[in-house]
């Protein structure tokens, strides 16, 4: 079995998965949670695990104020309203909104100081802000850190502003990484969407981004290659203007020559 060295679970809630987590053997077990209730419970839950941090942090594509939703359900919050997820529970009830500063996702990847070389895993169960912060990490060149992904995203869009997860994984295939498994014993509403970072997708997609620039820098080339064309024969017309106001200039000094020999002959005479 690979050894993972950092395995980050965002918006890891109650989580259930924690003894699935630690069979994994990470060398770091990082759980972050916006709900400070479910964080402080969390932190209950793993004290005495060295290799365990718990962190109470709002989770954002980008860093700022925003509002939680807590919900009856204590899976269901976010910073999202849960929208599409009251027609799947028609109980389903909004107990308090809290305002908080989430902390952009680029920045806390960061953070953890992920080692180059080593195998890391991300988990991502943030409801209606999944796609935006993995967009995030993929601008900041940090999505490809991970050679596993995970993402809790439901088959049509459950939150506010979210994204079904076929879009979302559609997306993450162009980005190199393949769909492993679909997980629904959990919810099958809401299922885990399991990924792996394919070396070879990764390798083609640089290629095509590479012959892509060169076909665009040859077009510019000729492009280039073609004014350069226009500007010489520009030039070359002015030159021949120019040799024929030149030649016309001569004759007519060599009249003049020829009127004032003649006057002078005339003169003389």
């Amino acid at each position: 079995m690979t050894t993972i060295d950092t395995l980050i679970h965002l918006g890891a809630g109650p989580c259930r998965e924690l003894d699935a987590h630690l069979a994994l053997q990470p060398e770091r077990l990082i759980l972050v949670e916006a709900d400070p209730s479910l964080a402080e419970a969390l932190s209950a839950r793993a004290q005495g695990l060295e290799s365990v941090d718990v962190r109470h942090l709002a989770v954002a594509s980008k860093p700022g104020e925003v509002t939680f939703h807590r919900y009856n359900l204590p899976d269901a919050g976010s910073l999202h309203p849960a929208t599409g997820l009251k027609a799947l529970f028609p109980g389903l009830k909004r107990l308090q909104t809290l305002t908080m500063e989430a902390v952009g996702i680029g920045d806390l990847i960061d953070s953890f100081r992920l080692e180059p070389d080593a195998v890391h895993r991300l988990i991502v169960d943030l409801p209606g802000e999944e796609f935006p912060c993995l967009r995030a990490l993929d601008d900041g060149g940090q999505l490809h850190r991970f050679q596993w992904l995970s993402m809790y995203c439901g088959h049509e869009p459950l939150y506010e502003h979210g994204l079904a997860a076929g879009a979302i994984l559609d997306w993450l295939s162009e980005q190199g990484f393949d769909l492993v498994e679909c997980d629904e014993t959990q919810d099958p509403d809401r299922p885990c969407w399991i990924l792996k970072r394919n070396p070879l997708k990764l390798e083609c997609l640089t290629l095509q981004s590479q012959i892509q620039q060169f076909l665009a820098d040859k077009s510019a080339l000729t492009k280039d290659k073609a004014a350069l064309s226009a500007a010489r024969d520009e030039q070359a017309k002015l030159v021949a203007e120019r040799q024929q106001q030149i030649e016309a200039l001569n004759a007519e000094k060599a009249a003049l020559a020829k009127d004032k020999a003649a006057l002078s002959a005339a003169r003389d005479e």
